[in-house]
């Protein structure tokens, strides 16, 4: 009988990681999970062990302690008003490639580390859907340091064990993860912004209606995170639904969900000239070789989530 997995999960606090925790425990697995201030959001336990990871003596106590067989790396840069361009994003390249040699060295058996679409180049996308295999030639300062977090982790992975270099082997894969929603996300992303907004009978003002977008449930995310931890798939996984769905047939759900109240006002393409058109996940490989496939709707998620928000409201 083979023995249930030791994960330390890392962002076990965020919204995908409380999801991924959730998840986790449902296959079984043993959950180690970790946080700076060692506090989790109301109605959760409390982080198992409390450390900064940005702060090296910190890093290799918690992987000492943890122990574990496997780690869920989820921890980034925690400003989300400037993730894209704070230089905080190199702060945590360095932490994050630091524990992967150190969880390596550890005897760490498997690493899965959370990554983004924003690594593709959004200037010469092959069409959709994105397979793994398409270009990288990131935008912005987060995609740069997670498509460099990716080449270290892959190398390490590929060098573990050989002479000399003092990493023991272990695999590795990395989960590009296209664009999420779901109860409690923050008010200024998309799905918050028009809910919200409806919930507290005002115009909600975005982006371009006919920009297409592959959304995925928190909750999914998180299950699709679990499957790929208990999975032996290694390299780039794209996390996504598969699904494109444009700004303005999301902006109208919602308004049905609301009964048919309330307005949404989308912008222009012109005014967004450097973000892409269309932006789906080919999750060819999550459904065939790691095995998951999301089990929550657009409809049932939006429902959920413009009930959060006008339950907020009330």
């Amino acid at each position: 009988m083979t023995a249930p997995l030791r994960v330390l999960v890392t962002g076990a606090s965020g919204n995908i990681g409380q999801c991924a925790v959730d998840a986790l425990k449902r296959a079984g697995a043993t959950v180690i999970t970790t946080s700076r201030s060692g506090i989790n959001p109301e109605g959760r336990e409390a982080s198992d062990i409390k450390a900064d990871l940005l702060e090296p003596t910190e890093r290799e106590k918690l992987i000492a302690e943890a122990n574990a067989t496997h780690l869920l790396h989820l921890a980034w840069v925690t400003d989300r008003d400037n993730a894209w361009t704070t230089p905080e994003n190199i702060r945590w390249l360095s932490a994050s490639a630091d524990l992967l040699k150190r969880f390596a060295d550890h005897g760490g058996h498997r690493a899965v580390v959370a990554g983004t679409c924003a690594e593709y180049d959004w200037t010469d996308l092959p069409g959709t859907p994105i397979p793994e295999s398409a270009s990288i030639n990131p935008q912005s300062r987060y995609g740069a340091s997670k498509a460099s977090l990716h080449a270290i982790g892959a190398g390490i992975g590929t060098s573990g064990g050989s002479a000399g270099d003092g990493l023991a082997p272990f695999q590795y894969a990395f989960g590009r993860i296209f664009h999420t929603y779901g109860a409690g996300e923050a008010r200024g992303k998309l799905v918050p912004h028009i809910a919200a907004s409806l919930a507290e009978g005002k115009t909600a003002k975005c982006g371009p209606g006919a920009f297409v977008r592959d959304y995925l449930d928190f909750r999914d995310v998180g299950a699709a995170l679990s499957c790929l931890v208990h999975s032996e798939v290694e390299g780039a996984v794209n996390i996504g639904s598969g699904v494109g769905n444009s700004v303005d047939h999301i902006a109208d759900t919602l308004i049905s969900i609301a009964g048919g109240t309330g307005k949404v006002e989308t912008g222009q393409l012109e005014q967004y000239s450097d973000a892409p058109v269309s932006l789906i996940a080919d999750v060819t490989r999550l459904r065939d070789e790691v095995g998951f496939v999301p089990k929550i709707s657009l409809s049932q998620g939006l429902t959920e989530a413009y009930a959060y928000w006008k339950n907020q409201s009330a």
